[in-house]
């Protein structure tokens, strides 16, 4: 009977710690911008993202073994480092520069064609917080693009030629140029008729 009861004790410990955890991350949730969880959900159940994503995934790996395929001798470290980061990168930044920008003009640019813009101002969100969300949303959309290609790319840090700083400089000017581009959508989005 002791023996039951100890057995019952460690399978409710990692459920209340679950728990938990599950209620600090739903309290967190509840001082999100709306906007942003609105337009997350909506551009991650997308076709167009699942599209996107299954091709950037696709040609990861297509890269992948291209690159392996190519190699002199595929079960050496070779000096193929920097190619393949550049395969990589070029996948990478048609994703982060035509589809993310292009997906935050279009979420606003929709949302002035079907009249919603009048309704969401008329809410107690801020200009600020409206923006804020529609980038948020493609932000998101940025971290997933890039987890897709993160091992693949952290792959290329064990080649010759290529170390992670020049890895780090690349994707956070990425990053960079991703959301300064996705805010050009945003506000061409907003000057569009």
């Amino acid at each position: 009977r002791a023996m039951a009861a100890d057995a019952t004790l460690e399978l409710v410990e990692p459920r209340g710690w679950w728990k938990r955890f599950e209620s600090l991350l739903e309290r967190a949730s509840e001082h999100l911008n709306p906007l942003l969880v609105k337009e997350a959900r909506q551009a991650l159940k997308s076709n167009q993202f699942a599209t996107t994503f299954i091709l950037v995934m696709s040609l990861g790996w297509g890269w992948s073994f291209l690159g392996v395929a190519v190699s002199d001798n595929p079960l050496t470290v070779g000096p193929d480092g920097r190619g393949m980061l550049y395969g990589y990168f070029m996948i990478l930044v048609v994703a982060l520069f035509l589809i993310v920008p292009f997906s935050a003009f279009r979420s606003l640019a929709a949302e002035r064609e079907d009249g919603t813009l009048a309704l969401i101002a008329i809410t107690t969100l801020s200009a600020r917080q409206i923006v804020f969300g529609k980038l948020g949303s493609a932000l998101v959309q940025m971290v997933v693009y890039l987890s897709a290609l993160a091992p693949c790319i952290a792959f290329t840090a064990l080649l010759r030629g290529v170390d992670v700083y020049l890895i780090a400089l690349l994707l956070g000017v990425t990053v960079s140029v991703s959301a300064a581009m996705s805010a050009c959508g945003l506000m061409f989005a907003s000057l569009s008729r």
